[in-house]
């Protein structure tokens, strides 16, 4: 299928459809549920830990900040898709 359309069209097309797809449910109810304990961690034990970055909570948020990202890839994905075929790209 990437042969057919373009290297963006063939990527939005796939993550716009990992909601409705078995496996990507179950991809984005565990990147929820990390996102849930990241929160979670960060407003009940927040720290700074200059000896061990992963328990500092600056990258606790910077963890935080990319699930949100992959969480909001297939809804970005709808829109470059339908920006494109306004275009007449697809």
């Amino acid at each position: 299928m990437a042969e057919v359309y373009g290297q963006l069209e063939y990527e939005s097309i796939m993550l716009s459809t990992l909601p409705k797809l078995e496996n990507g449910q179950v991809l984005i109810k565990k990147v929820k549920e990390e996102l849930d304990k990241g929160r979670n961690l960060l407003e009940t034990q927040p720290q700074i830990n200059n000896e061990n970055i992963k328990e500092d909570f600056r990258f606790k948020l910077g963890r935080i900040d990319g699930l949100k990202w992959m969480l909001a890839l297939p809804e970005e994905a709808l829109k470059i898709l339908t920006m494109l075929e306004e275009k007449g790209g697809i």
